[in-house]
């Protein structure tokens, strides 16, 4: 039980204040599909990341959705300290060993503000599950098949998953024309349903800002963007559907761990940050290819 305590309001609370790494948190409304919850932004201080270039995800270092304004709050500031860690470590010398040579992306990180290392473990377990069935299933590696949820207008695709866990893809057409996507690994399928809810929403309302008339509308800043664009549109969307239901080819996915360890630096003062990663299923993932269902 020790593993769970939440120590958010000890240890945010010193992360906000003057002397600590958060510059700012906002939150406001949002509905998402029948539902009022909270959503957060949090930005770390200048000089923690480096700057970035203005895409379709804003300069936010971190967000989070929840039902009530402070957990909403706390994951925002959770993915900064995340985002924190992984500027911190991926140039330094211990790059290779938490694996970003292999993936040099923030793929399978989680942070945690507990007393002990275990839900950041967990979670960074399954966000690196959640890529590599995406990586996997992208080429063909594993099976997936269609499922109702229960949301009007939302559909799931299930991806079989080797590496344990449940991982899905929602999906909707919105009104304007353009498909958007959510995805997420959990435990069970409800589970997974729901945190996939939550990336579907923000993903939606970031693609109407892309595809609105406004010649001021944002255009994407890197791959991930651009892969995110290409598969909103007609045809994006019938690459997606053909890859559903298909049989998995070869040898299929056999997961092996690369790396499952905790990253310590200054951010360790306020949340445990941990990082999962198994062999990438297939290569090609980072290569400037549209059609490879990851971002």
């Amino acid at each position: 039980m020790l593993g769970h305590v939440n120590l958010a309001p000890v240890h945010f609370r010193r992360a906000c204040a003057p002397e600590g790494p958060i510059s700012r948190v906002g939150w406001t409304t949002v509905d998402l599909y029948g539902s009022t919850v909270y959503q957060a932004n949090a930005w770390l201080k200048g000089g923690l990341r480096p700057t970035k270039r203005l895409g379709l995800y804003g300069d936010a270092d971190g967000t989070g959705t929840a039902s009530t304004p402070a957990v909403a709050r706390y994951k925002a500031i959770s993915e900064s300290l995340e985002r924190w860690a992984y500027d911190g470590t991926i140039g330094g010398e211990d790059s290779n060993r938490f694996g970003f040579k292999v993936d040099p992306t923030s793929a399978g990180m989680a942070a945690f503000p507990g007393l002990l290392s275990t839900p950041a473990r967990k979670a960074a377990r399954m966000e690196a599950t959640e890529r590599s069935c995406l990586i996997a299933w992208s080429k063909g590696l594993v099976a997936s098949r269609r499922r109702s949820t229960e949301w009007a207008g939302v559909e799931a695709v299930q991806i079989d998953s080797p590496a344990g866990g449940v991982c899905v893809i929602l999906f909707r057409k919105n009104s304007l024309g353009f498909y958007a996507y959510g995805h997420a690994a959990a435990e069970t399928f409800v589970l997974a349903c729901r945190r996939a809810l939550v990336e579907l929403g923000r993903n939606e309302f970031i693609l109407a800002k892309a595809h609105s008339g406004n010649p001021s509308k944002p255009s994407p800043a890197n791959l991930f963007e651009r892969r995110c664009l290409f598969f909103s549109t007609p045809e994006g969307h019938e690459r997606f559907l053909s890859r559903v239901g298909a049989l998995s080819t070869g040898a299929g996915w056999q997961p092996r761990i690369l790396v499952d360890a905790e990253i310590t630096g200054p951010w360790s003062s306020y949340a445990k940050v941990w990082r999962v990663l198994f062999q990438p299923p297939a290569q090609g993932f980072l290569e400037n290819e549209l059609d490879f269902f990851l971002w």
